[in-house]
């Protein structure tokens, strides 16, 4: 019934998130593995999902035998007449939403303290720069106001809105 009915396995939501941040969650060890649905900005039929470790994402060849792996229990599903739960009171939903962007966020700025050239402790790393973010409506809405608070002027972004 899930990745929860694994001994040990804990399913989480983390909301909105982008590709980035999400291979940041597994890289730092606040997730073992990472699963998102992506594409949302074409059509429903082109949705996906990406999936990360701590190394990366999956090889074709591990896609591949994931795929294999449920076509056989699918069939094997199927076969058998048993029709696994989706919705409804028996589903199997995640174990708890968490809040993981803040940890990415501090991340960023801090690379970004880090790698500017300002010569002193500036908390406005950016300031007197002009930096016109196009977040495409999409999950990287969020660095608009990391942008903003390092001191850049981000008064012309747009697509914010996810």
């Amino acid at each position: 019934r899930g990745a929860e009915s694994v001994e040990g396995t804990k399913v989480i939501f983390t909301g909105l998130a982008s590709t980035p941040a999400m291979f940041e969650f597994c890289r730092s060890s606040l997730c073992d593995a990472g699963v998102m649905v992506t594409a949302s900005h074409l059509p429903e039929d082109r949705n996906g999902f990406k999936m990360f470790t701590k190394n990366g994402g999956f090889s074709k060849k591990d896609i591949q035998t994931m795929t294999d792996l449920a076509i056989l229990e699918a069939r094997g599903l199927h076969d058998t007449g048993i029709i696994p739960p989706s919705s409804g009171p028996a589903a199997v939903m995640c174990s708890e939403r968490v809040h993981f962007m803040k940890h990415y966020i501090q991340t960023l700025q801090d690379a970004i303290i880090r790698e500017s050239s300002v010569e002193d402790d500036s908390s406005l790393p950016l300031a007197g720069l002009r930096i016109v973010l196009n977040a495409g409506n999409g999950s990287g809405s969020f660095f608009n106001n990391l942008l903003q608070k390092l001191g850049a002027d981000v008064s012309s972004s747009f697509n914010l809105n996810p």
